[in-house]
């Protein structure tokens, strides 16, 4: 069964295009990496970091995704090939969703591919939203905003 996984997150980097001629059909073709910045979590400190491709210049242009961009929500796939006896994995976004849809999303998800039908777990942690990148601590590494302690620990 086919896995897919929604991040939700900010664009922290935009690839240079790339394009070429497909050698098997002779057709053109245009692809574009970028690093999406998450939490995995809602207690992380520091941002997981994740580069994924979108292939083909229309969804480049109907995605328009752009440097710095927050609240966006990528559903990617994954798929792995062979090269000169090494195997390579490559993660492609088939789907892509902006501003205040994405941040009703959990950050991370996984759903079958069938829609929901398949027998594997849902969400696996809620969303942080508008977290900041990283949240503000003093030198002691507590929060500078809000009360009680950093890790909030009874003991």
């Amino acid at each position: 069964m086919e896995q897919v996984i929604q991040l939700t997150g900010r664009i922290a980097k935009v690839f240079p295009a790339q394009s070429g001629v497909s050698q098997r059909t002779g057709n053109q073709w245009i692809s574009q990496e970028y690093l999406l910045e998450y939490f995995a979590w809602s207690g992380a400190r520091y941002p997981d970091k994740i580069v994924f491709r979108v292939f083909g210049e229309d969804r480049i242009k109907q995605w328009n995704l752009k440097e710095l961009e927050e609240n966006v929500t990528v559903t990617l796939r994954f798929d792995a090939h062979e090269y000169d006896g090494r195997w390579f994995n490559e993660v492609s976004a088939s789907n892509v969703t902006k501003g205040n849809a994405a941040t009703q999303q959990p950050a991370v998800q996984q759903r079958p591919a069938d829609g929901g039908t398949g027998a594997a777990p849902a969400a696996t942690q809620q969303g942080t939203g508008a977290a900041p990148f990283p949240p503000q601590v003093d030198a002691n590494g507590n929060p500078t905003q809000g009360e009680g302690k950093a890790d909030d620990l009874p003991f």
